[in-house]
């Protein structure tokens, strides 16, 4: 093996490692936007029940393309509308 073979296999190694560390550093930010899947997952109920609030205005979405991308939700307005929606029983 030559020197520029080890050079090479070096950068290489080095190029892989840094890449491993930006995938795990990735995985450790938790998603601020969810699908409607894991949006209605997330507050316990079906995805028709997340689909009629979202369509009474009751909840804000995203859309990267207005009326033909997926639902996406923001984790903060879903919590928001957790604490609106609590119900507490005084006695």
């Amino acid at each position: 093996m030559t020197d520029t073979d080890r050079e090479a296999i070096a950068e290489v190694r080095d190029l892989a490692t840094h890449a491993l560390r930006r995938v795990k550093a990735a995985a450790e930010i938790p998603p601020r936007l969810l699908d409607l899947a894991d949006a209605a997952r997330y507050l316990s109920m079906g995805d028709k029940a997340l689909r009629s609030l979202i369509q009474r205005g009751e909840l804000p979405f995203v859309q990267t393309i207005a009326g033909r991308s997926p639902y996406l939700l923001d984790i903060r307005d879903l919590d928001r509308w957790i604490e609106k929606s609590k119900i507490s029983h005084s006695g």
